[in-house]
């Protein structure tokens, strides 16, 4: 969940988390021992900041299931589509990934870069 949250976290900060940090032994120490965390941006969704938050959390313990995630992820992007959750069922998305399969790598990867295009991370980002 913690490296579930950090991708998440550089992805909305369109930041390298610990861009600061030079060897593994000062990430260890700086994440381990003096319990650093990327900052969480106040103008993020509520429930991203808490659930982050949540993830971050040095008793492992309190970390949230990545069930969540998914949760509150799925809602956000449903009500990105004014309710619209079809293409997000679970049917749809296993569909999605056999016909994936049956494209070449270069054709995948030309549709992923078409569905970047201004897609629900830059209101995932920028909603309040």
């Amino acid at each position: 969940v913690y490296s579930f949250a950090i991708i998440l976290w550089q992805m909305l900060a369109e930041q390298t988390p610990y861009a600061f940090v030079r060897s593994r032994r000062q990430l260890d120490y700086h994440v381990v021992h003096e319990h650093g965390r990327p900052d969480i941006d106040d103008v993020w969704p509520d429930r991203i900041k808490g659930m982050l938050e949540s993830s971050f959390s040095v008793n492992f313990l309190m970390r949230p299931k990545i069930s969540l995630f998914h949760e509150i992820i799925r809602t956000f992007l449903v009500n990105l589509r004014g309710g619209n959750g079809r293409l997000l069922s679970h049917a749809f998305i296993n569909r999605r990934r056999s016909l994936s399969e049956s494209f070449s790598v270069v054709s995948s990867q030309g549709a992923m870069s078409k569905e970047k295009e201004g897609g629900p991370l830059n209101a995932l980002r920028s909603s309040v």
